[in-house]
């Protein structure tokens, strides 16, 4: 009986053990489930922000039509102001100086009134006829016509000529610069030195062609940045999403597992809660030594039989 009574006595010390051990698994099971309930928070919070960054993806993705019609009426703009300066190359009036242009062979000669062309009895115009001395005259005259022609470019029209150059070397088709030569050419077709309307016209009009390029290029580069960027961020967000939705559900399926084991530990917890309180009664009542052992061994006998020790748990 004494060896009985210490053996429940060993007995119940190890279901105190065990019923420690689960208390405290079921604790850090808790934890564990605390832990993993954060975790699933902050997956839908990476989840939720990448949603969020998606719809800003579209909004701006919406943009991208404005910026092409824009881009479509920059180069509309752009075709019109080069067909208006098209046009004035071809409805300016040329003048023979004009045509001549600066610093070529033919002069306009400003000298004293010719001789009338006399007309011959029978109608016809006859060449009027200069001795030596009136064809060097005429000869000097013209020499000077044409060094007053060249000093016609005035300090204002080298500036404009200067300005011009300026804004030409911006273009994409005068990259590299126009000398003297071509500037003036170029004013000559929109009018004479005395034009400062024609002259101010072209100016103009190069201008807002040059800046209109500018406008234009940005405006490609701009659309075609964004849309690179709008790839590259649409990429790595549906990569991050894809992600977060494994880790998703992998946290899912360890929180049921987790869930699982926690009660199954409590229903242990209980059955282990249920024997202590029997042994306590069973300690209490006036059983004999002899009849208690016998109790508590068939117990373990059919603890031991695997079919029946699950039934009764």
């Amino acid at each position: 009986a004494l060896r009985l009574s210490q053996e429940m006595e060993r007995e119940l010390r190890r279901s105190e053990e065990a019923l420690l051990t689960l208390e405290e698994s079921n604790r850090r099971l808790e934890r564990e489930q605390l832990d993993t309930r954060q975790r699933v928070g902050k997956a839908r919070q990476a989840v939720l922000r990448s949603f969020q960054k998606v719809k800003e993806l579209e909004s701006q993705a919406k943009e991208v039509p404005s910026l092409q019609r824009s881009v479509l009426q920059l180069q509309c703009q752009l075709r019109y102001y080069r067909s208006e300066v098209i046009k004035l190359q071809f409805l300016q009036p040329i003048t023979p100086e004009v045509r001549a242009g600066p610093g070529s062979e033919v002069r306009q000669v400003h000298c004293s009134p010719e001789p009338q062309e006399r007309g011959s009895p029978t109608g016809q115009t006859e060449i009027p006829v200069y001795s030596d001395d009136e064809q060097l005259l005429r000869s000097v005259e013209g020499q000077a016509a044409s060094d007053e022609e060249d000093e016609k470019w005035t300090e204002d029209q080298q500036s404009r000529v200067a300005e011009v150059k300026k804004v030409l070397a911006r273009l994409c088709c005068c990259g590299n610069g126009c000398d003297d030569q071509t500037v003036r050419k170029l004013l000559w077709q929109f009018g004479s030195g005395q034009s400062e309307e024609s002259s101010v016209a072209i100016l103009e009009l190069v201008e807002k062609v040059a800046r209109l390029t500018q406008q234009l290029e940005w405006r490609e580069t701009q659309a075609s940045q964004m849309a690179t960027d709008m790839e590259q961020l649409k990429g790595s967000l549906v990569c991050e999403l894809q992600r977060k939705v494994v880790e998703s559900e992998q946290l899912q399926t360890e929180l049921q597992m987790l869930e699982t084991e926690r009660v199954r530990l409590s229903l242990i917890e209980e059955k282990l809660l249920d024997v202590l309180l029997l042994l306590q009664q069973l300690r209490h009542l006036n059983f004999s030594r002899r009849s208690l052992g016998k109790i508590l061994l068939n117990t373990l006998e059919s603890c031991s039989d695997p079919q029946h020790g699950k039934a009764h748990i």
